[in-house]
Parts: C-alpha cells; structure tokens; sequence
C-alpha cells in the first residue's frame, strides 16, 4: 500500500504542475514563479472542463480532464516558444526579484523530510484515514465524483440515487476533484489517495508557494530567505494542524496555493511596476482568486488580511505623483483613511447575502483575554504548547523592522490577526462573528492565518540575530585575543536552535515532562490515524464492511445506516450504497418525509404503511447497524449522537419482523428487509 501512496503523490505533483507550467508558457516571468503558480492555472483549467462536461452530461475521468488540459499547454507552449523566436525575451526583469531554483529545491527538501517524518511516518499505514466530522464529507464526495463522472464544483452532491436531502450545489471542490483523478486513473483506496495528496500539498506544494512568497517580499535579506527553508514549517498552525483538525483539507489546497498569488499580487500593487507587468499581474491574480474559490474561498479573504497594508503603503507611494502634498503631510490621515476602508469592506462582506453561511456558524471561546494574547505572543496559537524560539525570532522580526523602519506592512499584518485570533478565543458576540465569521469563527483556520504573516517576520528576526550573533562572536573574539573567530561556535548555536523547533516530546523522571509542538503532533497523528485505537469506526467494523459490500455487491439496493456508528464513512472506503453519509443530514430543513419516517420508524416496516412505502421510494434493500444494542447509550457512536434522532433504526433486533439477518459478526448486523 505504501508504494501505491507515493505513487498517488507522484501522480498529484504530476496533475498541477506539469499542465500548469505548459499553460504559464506565455506569460514572461521566472521559471521558479511560473512553477510556484503552476498548481493555480492547472486546478483553474481542469475546473473549467469539469463544469462544462457536466453541463453538457459529458462524463469526466482523469483522461476527459488531464489530457485536454495538458494539449492546451502544450498548444500554450507552442505559442510561447514561437514569440521567442521572434522578439527576445528577459525573463528576470528589474520589476522581479531573481528567484532560484536551489533554493526552491531547498525548500522542498526540508518539507519533504519534515512531512516523513511527523506525518507519514507516525500513520498506522498507508490507508488509514483521520475520523472526524468533515471526512466524512471529503471520502464520500471523491467515491461520488468517480462514481458518477460529475466533477464540477458548481453541482456537488454525494449522492447518486435516493438522498435524505436531494439536489446539487456549489461547494469548493478542486480538492476532492484531483483526489478523485488520481482514484479513477490508478483504483487507489480513497483514504490513500487523501494522505498522499495532502503530503504532497503540505510538504510540496506550501513550501514551494512559501518559498515565492519570501522571495517576494524580504528577498532583500538573502539570510532571511535562506533560513525561511527550515521556519517556514516549523509554525505547528499551517500546514500541520490541518492535517489533524478538522480536517481542513480543501483549506489545506487553498492556503498552500495561496501564497504565490501573494507574489503576483505584490507586483500588480507594486509602484514600480510597469504598466505590462501590472496587466500581467492582473490577469493571473484573477486567475488566482478563481482557483481559490474553487478550493476554498475564504483563503481570499485571508490573503486580503494579509496583503491590505502592504497595498495600503503602495497606494501610497503611487499617489505621491499625483497628490503628492497631501499624502506626504497627512500620512497619518491616510492610513486612518485605508482603516476606515478596511472596515467598510468588512462591513459589506458581513452584509452580502452570498457571504451569509460562514457567519452563522460560532466555535466557542476558550481562553480568558490574558490567555489569548500569551497564545499569539508565545506561537501556541491554539494549541497548548508554545515555541519559545518562534516567538523569539518573530519578536526580533517586530523590533527590526520598526528600528529599519521597512516592510513595516508585515507586522501590521500579523497584528491584525493576532487581534482577531485573541478575539476568537476569549470572547463571544458580534465583535467575534464581525471580525473572524469569514473563517466560521474557527480559531484554527485563523491560527493558520497569523502563522502565515508571522513567519517573514520569523526569517527577518533570524537573519539580523545571526548577523548579532556574528558581531557579538566578532568583539568576544577579539577581547580574547583570538586570531580568529571560532565559526564553529556560533554554527553550533544556530544547529541547535534548529533542533529545538523540531525536538520531540521528553522527560526526565521524577523531574519534569516537556510536551514540544512537534512532539504533540507527531503523537495526534500517531493517535487520530490509529486503526487499531479507539475509534467510531474500528478495524473489525472495517472489516465488516468490507465482508458487508463483498457480500450484496451485484445487488444495488439503498443501505438504510445510522450515521454516528462510524457507517457514515461505508461508501467512501467500500463503495456501499448505504443511504446516510454525512453527519448533519439528519439536521437539514431540506430532509425528505421519507427520510424522517424511515429514522424514526424503520422497526414497524412489517406493520405500517407509511414506513413500507418510505422504504420502497428510495429503493432500500438492507440495514446496517454497526453497534447493535448500543443505540440507546450512543456507545462507539460520535460526540453529537442524539438518540432520538434515530429511534426507528435502534429499535430493531434479531427478531424484529420484516429483518433478515445476512450478516452478524458480535455487535454489528447486514439485515435484508423483507417487505
């Protein structure tokens, strides 16, 4: 199995960045930008097909998708190479920072070996598969895209039959679209295909993007962008978390690809770019919000957090030719100006009707204010362990950059969010739902925004402490006289502080326990993709599974489930036609009458009309219950079980009329309804 997961990951690095850098072909830029943004034009381009095959009932497949796409690159290279030969080209321009490729393979060297080593490495195999709420979600949408040949993102649904809750509808789905490729070109089980795909956008895709992104915006300090290779990803907050909340895998996709569009964005608002340059950037900045919108929108929001002041402050020098006095004398009038702009468009996302879901949701406040800001001020964010180096150097990145007085756009960046994620965890109310609703209120997706502006902060402060660390071992040297500096030395302390960002959890008995960021994550992965620990669904209801689908394969009845015993996930890892596959159906406004009848009164099949007709509508041949006899305590089920909501499908038993035992193996039953 393992060779089939680095096979899918090989498989998605091929998908997004090979048509990707055919497509980019004609724009004139660096070769390393041009890759860092490969992914977008590639997620944009497969979308576009994906949408119009299922307007016009075309069925898509990796082929359908891929190879259109890669023929309009190679079309887009032709092109490109035919215009080379007719003007000449300079592709690292004065408006460009020179990127490079060694230090891009630097970056993803480091993320690579980090990713093996605190997520690949800690798996309890190759298919094992986090369970919580979302997955649920995420597994059985890609069963459905291969399934049914529908890949659009405006038309998502997991159903293809009966559905509790019928119809389509938009919802960001680039990131199940590639995993269901890469399924329907190799049969890989969908859980491997997720965690090779999600290694590859933490540990590939993010560190390239990231790369890019510093590149862009400190490449002035070539110390600063060296070290970003190794503090990039030592923020626990992105991509890490991701992979063990949530999970947030499409925000994962979002974010990563994310931070090249910073670059492009970066020169569109540049003031010293050229009217070429800035249509250029315009264009695949627009290229770039559509592939998030497609992956998950509010990473657009998140880069308008990050990159406003940075805007704000290049607006400025823009107007400086034309209203020159007044920008020059009211500095401080305009940026209380682009404040008061910020808050009007906060003002009308929060009123926008489109925008209305994300703010009815509310993640609970956890932490006192004091709590709060030693979160954000410590690099805990939300998780209870800090990392004293990080805050260390993001605080020399502060102070240096206030002292230099350049880049100062970053630190007005990372404060804002540090405002918002304090917000977040210690208080409740509109201030809360005004400032965060964009991001449901969820405190770890805003964790994940502040590490983001944190970490050029984080490299700035590294870079002038080493440059402190040269002159201090400089002067000490020379008060002792030495005929030389001792480099090891001041090597030493920089190896070790790279270790200590990394060191795993320890102990010293009888002494004291240190829980470290890094430590904590290997062990939640180590424990959340346990198949052997305590899970809603363990390894023998797998198993069962498994016997269940082989047994009833050439019969494509509907599977009647109750959700919460871990069935929610049957489809997407057996293929079972079961009828619920996501948690919160039951709670719709939308659900079906049958649908209600069939959950609260599914034991009196042989009795009651209105039930045996229920049934009969969707086409339900079978019950699955994983946790017989357990309904009543919600024992083996997930957090949000509610009893009642299922009080039909508990009731029945062995000896209930109208149920045929097909299947049972301790507590969990195949029943065939005989009706």
């Amino acid at each position: 199995m393992w060779v089939q997961f680095f096979i899918d990951f090989a498989l998605l690095l091929f998908l997004i960045y090979v048509p990707g850098m055919l497509l980019t072909a004609i724009f004139r830029m660096p070769a390393p930008l041009r890759f860092s943004l490969a992914p977008i034009i590639a997620i944009v381009a497969y979308e576009m097909f994906a949408v119009v095959f299922q307007k016009v009932g075309i069925s898509a497949s990796f082929v359908s998708i891929a190879l259109p796409t890669i023929i309009a690159g190679v079309i887009m290279w032709m092109i490109s190479h035919f215009l080379k030969r007719v003007r000449s080209t300079n592709c690292a321009t004065g408006e460009n920072p020179i990127y490079r490729w060694h230090l891009l393979a630097l970056y993803v060297l480091v993320g690579v070996a980090l990713g093996l080593v605190f997520f690949v490495k800690p798996l309890d195999g190759s298919n094992v598969f986090l369970q919580a709420w979302d997955n649920a979600f995420h597994l059985n949408a890609i069963k459905c895209f291969v399934d049914s040949g529908n890949y659009s993102t405006l038309a998502v649904t997991v159903h293809m039959g009966a559905d509790p809750n019928p119809g389509t509808y938009y919802y960001p789905a680039a990131y199940h679209m590639l995993c269901a490729m890469i399924v329907d070109l190799t049969n890989s089980s969908i859980a491997t295909c997720v965690n090779a795909v999600n290694f590859a956008f933490a540990c590939v895709v993010f560190p390239i993007g990231m790369y890019c992104f510093l590149e862009r915006s400190i490449g002035f300090n070539r110390t600063a962008v060296l070290v970003g290779s190794v503090i990039a990803p030592s923020f626990v907050s992105f991509p890490w978390s991701f992979l063990i909340y949530g999970p947030l895998f499409p925000n994962l996709a979002s974010m990563s690809i994310m931070l090249p569009a910073f670059a492009v964005a970066m020169d569109l608002f540049d003031a010293k770019t050229g009217m070429v340059e800035r249509i250029k950037s315009g264009i695949l900045l627009l290229i770039s919000i559509v592939a998030l919108g497609v992956t998950q929108p509010n990473s657009i929001f998140a880069a308008i957090v990050i990159l406003l002041p940075y805007v704000c402050a290049e607006v400025r020098l823009l107007l400086r030719g034309r209203v020159g006095r007044f920008v020059s004398e009211k500095k401080g009038l305009y940026y209380i100006l682009c404040v008061l702009f910020a808050l009007a468009l906060w003002s009308i996302f929060y009123v926008l009707p489109p925008l209305h879901a994300p703010y009815t949701m509310n993640w609970a406040a956890f932490a006192s204010h004091t709590q709060a800001l030693c979160n954000v001020l410590f690099i805990g964010y939300v998780r209870p362990q800090a990392s004293l180096i990080l805050a260390l150097l993001v605080l020399a990145g502060s102070v240096g950059v206030v002292k230099r007085k350049s880049c100062c756009w970053m630190l007005v960046s990372y404060a804002a969010l540090g405002l918002m994620l304090v917000v977040g965890e210690s208080t409740e109310g509109f201030f809360k739902t005004f400032l965060t609703g964009l991001w449901y209120t969820d405190q770890y997706r805003i964790a994940a925004m502040v590490g983001l502006a944190a970490t050029p902060l984080a490299c700035l402060g590294a870079a002038w402490c080493m440059e402190g660390l040269k002159e201090w071992h400089g002067r000490i040297s020379a008060i002792l006289a030495l005929n030389k500096p001792h480099e090891a030395v001041r090597n030493i302390i920089v190896v070790v502080a790279v270790l200590l960002l990394f060191v795993p959890c320890f102990s010293i008995p009888g002494v004291l326990s240190i829980e470290t960021p890094f430590g904590a994550l290997r062990n939640d992965v180590a424990h959340l993709y346990s198949a052997s620990g305590s899970n809603v669904l363990d390894s023998q209801e797998i198993q069962f599974l498994e016997e269940s689908a082989q047994a009833i394969a050439d019969d494509d009845g509907i599977v009647i489930n109750q959700a919460f015993d871990g069935s929610v996930y049957a489809y997407g890892l057996t293929g079972m036609n079961t009828y619920y596959r996501l948690y919160g159906e039951v709670w719709s406004s939308d659900e079906t009458d049958e649908s209600k009848c069939i959950r609260t009164n599914l034991s009196e099949l042989a009795t009651n009309d209105s039930v045996r007709s229920a049934v009969e509508s969707i086409g339900a041949k079978y019950l699955l219950v994983l946790d017989y006899g357990k309904g009543d305590t919600g024992e083996g089920s997930l957090q949000y079980y509610v009893a009642n909501d299922w009080i039909g499908v508990n009731a029945v038993n062995d000896s209930t009329p109208g149920f045929e035992v097909v299947l049972a193996k301790d507590d969990m039953r195949l029943y065939r309804l005989v009706y």
